[in-house]
C-alpha cells in the first residue's frame, strides 16, 4: 500500500471520502467510457498533477478488487449498470475494427474527495478478461497482461536450490 493511500484512511476526516474510478477504452471504441462509484453527481479529475481535468458520471458500480492494492498480480471485477445497451455495439467495433487482436484497456483510480489533482492509488493499463451482459448492466473481468508470456523465467524448486530450504 502506497503512502498516500495509508495517509488517506489514518488521518482523514469524516467528511472526506474515497472516489472510485473506473476508464473503459480501446481504439475501436466510438468513446472513453469513465465512471465514478461513488459520488451521484459525476466528478471532474485530474490524471496527473497539472493535466487537464477530466469528467467521471456517475453510475451504479460494483468493483471487486482481488488482492492488497499492491499486489503486482491484481484483478477487478467490475458490474456497471447502464451501459448493458451501449456497450454490445462497442465490442462489436472491436471485433470488425482495425484493432480486433487488441483488448480493451481498463484504468481503475482512487481519489480522496479532498483531493482530486492526482490519485492516491491507481491500477493502469489492465486487460479486459471476460464479459458477460445484459441489457441492464455489463460485468467484466480486468486483470493485469502476463509479462512473462515466453515462459523464459526460472522456476524455484527446492531440488534446484537447495539453499531455499532455510526460508521455507
Amino acid at each position: 500500500m502506497n503512502n498516500e493511500y495509508a495517509k488517506f484512511f489514518l488521518n482523514r476526516k469524516v467528511d472526506i471520502y474515497q472516489l472510485e474510478c473506473i476508464e473503459l477504452s480501446h481504439p475501436s471504441f466510438s468513446n472513453t467510457y469513465r465512471v465514478v462509484r461513488n459520488d451521484d453527481r459525476g466528478v471532474y479529475v485530474q490524471h496527473s498533477v497539472g493535466s487537464g481535468q477530466i469528467f467521471y458520471e456517475y453510475l451504479p458500480v460494483s468493483i471487486q478488487r482481488s488482492g492488497m492494492l499492491g499486489d503486482l498480480d491484481q484483478t477487478l471485477t467490475v458490474s456497471i449498470s447502464g451501459l448493458g445497451d451501449v456497450l454490445p455495439d462497442e465490442f462489436e467495433r472491436v471485433i470488425e475494427g482495425q484493432f480486433p487482436d487488441v483488448k480493451p484497456t481498463v484504468n481503475y483510480r482512487i481519489y480522496s474527495s479532498d483531493n482530486l489533482n492526482a490519485p492516491m492509488h491507481y491500477l493502469l493499463g489492465l486487460q479486459l478478461a471476460g464479459v458477460s451482459m445484459n441489457h441492464k448492466a455489463v460485468t467484466f473481468k480486468a486483470e493485469s497482461p502476463r509479462l512473462n508470456t515466453a515462459k523464459t523465467g526460472d522456476i524455484f524448486s527446492l531440488d534446484r536450490f537447495s539453499g531455499l530450504k532455510g526460508a521455507v
